[in-house]
C-alpha cells in the first residue's frame, strides 16, 4: 500500500496480517497516536480474491487526495475486482474524514465471469465509533457487517457499479442527534390500525422493527425487516385491541418509543 505525494507513506503497518479474524479495538483518540481507524473488503469467488480498504484521517477529504488515497489499477478482464469509488474516483485505499454522522461509498465488483461471490469484511480496527452497512440496492438487503461480516450474492460477467454501497455510520453522533429530535415519528391511530410515518432523515432508507406493546409489557404485534422511508406509512395492525399501548421503533443503533391510545 502506499500514496502518490513526493516524500509521503500511509502506514499501515498493523493491517498487514491477512485472515478472516474481526478487530474491533480503541476509539477515536487513538488518531493522536497514529492509530487510525480502518475497515477492509475483500471480494471472492472461492478461488480468486481482490481487496479494498477505506480509513479515517481528520486531514483527508471526500475527493482524491494524493497523500491519503492510492487509486485502483482497472483491469480490462479480472477474475475478481472490488475497489471504492468517491466523486468519479476509484480507489484500493479511500482515505477519508472521520464522518459526522454518515457517510455512503458506493463499491464496484468486477468479474471475469458471472456466479456466485462473496463480499467480506476481513478487519476493522479502531472502530468503536463506527458502524458499517453493506447496502445490495438490487435485493434490497441491508447488513450490518459487524454482526454479519460477509454478504454472498450473484453477478453476471462485467462490472457492477450502482449496485452495492457501504454506509458507515458515526454512532455516537447518530445517538445525540436523535435524542435531541423532538419528533422522528407521527404516530397515531385509525381504523384498527397503528400509523407510523417517519420524519427524521436519520431514519430514512434504514430497516428495522415495529412493536406494538401494551402496559402489562405483553407484545401484540411485532413487525420485522421494515423498512423506513419518509415517503411510506408503515400501519401496524391491532385487530379489536383498544387501550393506551407503547410502540417500540428500532434501527440499531437507534431506537425511538412513544406512547398512543387506541380508542
Amino acid at each position: 500500500m502506499q500514496a502518490k505525494a513526493a516524500g509521503a507513506s500511509v502506514d499501515f503497518s498493523g493491517a498487514k496480517e491477512h485472515n478472516n479474524i474481526q478487530f474491533y479495538k480503541g476509539s477515536r483518540d487513538n488518531e493522536q497516536k497514529g492509530i487510525y481507524p480502518m475497515i477492509r473488503l475483500t471480494l471472492d469467488n472461492g478461488i480468486h480474491t481482490d481487496e479494498t480498504a477505506i480509513w479515517f484521517d481528520e486531514n483527508s477529504t471526500t475527493g482524491k487526495d494524493l497523500k491519503y488515497d492510492a487509486e485502483k489499477v482497472i483491469q480490462k478482464k479480472p477474475a475478481v475486482q472490488i475497489y471504492s469509488s468517491l466523486k468519479g474516483n476509484s480507489y484500493a485505499i479511500n482515505g477519508i474524514p472521520f464522518p459526522e454522522t454518515s457517510i455512503d461509498i458506493p463499491l464496484t465488483v468486477s468479474t471475469a465471469a458471472g456466479g456466485r461471490f462473496t463480499i467480506r469484511q476481513i478487519s476493522a480496527e479502531n472502530v468503536e465509533e463506527l458502524s458499517f452497512y453493506l447496502r445490495d440496492i438490487e435485493q434490497k438487503v441491508r447488513i450490518n457487517l459487524k454482526e454479519n461480516p460477509r454478504y454472498s450474492f450473484t453477478v453476471p460477467e462485467g462490472t457492477i457499479a450502482n449496485r452495492f454501497i457501504l454506509t458507515i455510520e458515526n454512532t455516537s453522533a447518530l445517538k445525540n442527534e436523535e435524542s435531541a429530535s423532538m419528533k422522528p415519528f407521527n404516530i397515531y391511530a385509525s381504523f384498527g390500525l397503528v400509523n407510523i410515518e417517519p420524519l427524521s432523515g436519520q431514519w430514512d432508507g434504514r430497516n428495522g422493527s415495529v412493536k406494538i406493546i401494551d402496559l402489562t409489557g405483553k407484545t401484540l404485534t411485532e413487525l420485522r425487516n421494515v423498512e423506513f422511508s419518509r415517503s411510506s406509512l408503515i400501519q401496524v395492525p391491532v385487530g379489536n385491541s383498544k387501550g393506551m399501548f407503547i410502540v417500540e421503533i428500532t434501527s440499531s443503533p437507534l431506537r425511538h418509543s412513544g406512547r398512543i391510545i387506541v380508542k
